[in-house]
């Protein structure tokens, strides 16, 4: 490997040695601090600026990285974390790494931009709490989204006692969901995923679960809302009336290779305040009566089945 710095190269010429452009020797791996490129985790062994080996000072110039865990991390409660950061940016993005374990929250985890989370696993991270009312849906969830923001493999349960419950609430918000899972149980208007007012989600291997005690839906769409659907699982499975997928005000959804299920309805296209539409690609319908369409557009099924596997012939949804 050719060295960019003749001086460094000639000093270690006797031993073997010689500098690759990115700082990485190439003979034992040792690092020189400070040249582009160098990290600590081949080994965290480094020459100082007056050639003295030690250990590596090394930060990230990609994110800053926050770890919380039950014990031993930068903090034990999610909310705190996310508090803690107030100069996120496209340039200074965050990473909140969370650990094993149930966070039962005493106030709703508010996403922000350019800070990405992710848990453990969502078998073994949880977020857990009791956020309803009979008031706003602001005041009725677990977590809010933020634009370009992210959540990954954990669990969301909002155990709802009042009217209003939801696990995620979308306002104007898109964030990237991939690998969690969001339950809303309890409550007489139950919705797993909730967006409103110009959101468009995109959900990737997830979950969502809506199981309440009057109206469930696993995500619910209002007012020009454009969620993308990949590879996921959108149920509603409440002792009252269950819908998969609720979309009304002008909202479209596009479902990829997934899962919707609703005793009642899998797919509502509600007409009201604006003509609403989904399209479902190579996924399984599962439920009551199909489609409810209630003034709104006619859906495009391509490569659908239903709860027996039957195939549907598509472009049009029965």
């Amino acid at each position: 490997m050719k060295s960019t710095n003749n001086s460094w190269e000639s000093a270690f010429a006797g031993i073997g040695l010689m500098l690759s452009a990115t700082g990485v020797m190439a003979a034992g791996e040792l690092v020189i601090q400070g040249l582009p490129g160098a990290t600590p985790a081949g080994n965290p062994t480094c020459f100082s600026a007056t050639g003295q080996l030690g250990p590596c000072a090394y930060t990230s110039p990609i994110e800053n990285i926050i770890w919380v865990a039950k014990s031993g991390g930068d903090y034990t409660d999610p909310v705190t974390a996310l508090t803690s950061i107030s100069d996120a940016s496209v340039n200074n993005p965050y990473r909140v790494m969370i650990g094993p374990g149930v966070y039962n929250l005493s106030s709703a985890l508010v996403m922000k931009e350019y800070v990405y989370i992710e848990g453990s696993g969502r078998n073994v991270t949880r977020l857990t709490g009791s956020f309803s009312t009979p008031g706003t849906w602001a005041d009725a969830t677990l977590v809010k989204g933020a634009n370009n923001s992210g959540l990954k493999n954990l669990t969301v349960k909002n155990t709802c006692a009042s009217t209003l419950c939801t696990a995620i609430y979308n306002v104007n918000a898109s964030p990237s969901l991939n690998g969690a899972k969001f339950v809303a149980s309890g409550g007489t208007n139950t919705i797993a995923i909730h967006n409103d007012n110009n959101s468009s989600p995109t959900l990737k291997t997830v979950t969502a679960l809506g199981e309440g005690n009057g109206t469930s839906m696993g995500m619910y769409n209002w007012n020009n809302c454009s969620p993308t659907v990949y590879r996921s699982t959108i149920k509603a499975e409440g002792v009252g009336a269950n819908y998969g997928v609720f979309n009304k005000g002008g909202s479209t959804t596009t479902i990829h290779g997934s899962i919707v299920v609703g005793s009642n309805n899998t797919i509502v296209n509600d007409g009201t305040g604006g003509v609403s539409s989904a399209s479902i690609f190579s996924s399984q319908l599962s439920g009551g009566a199909v489609l409810d369409q209630l003034s709104g557009a006619a859906p495009v099924c391509a490569f659908v089945i239903d709860e027996d596997y039957d195939p549907y012939s598509g472009p049009a949804c029965p």
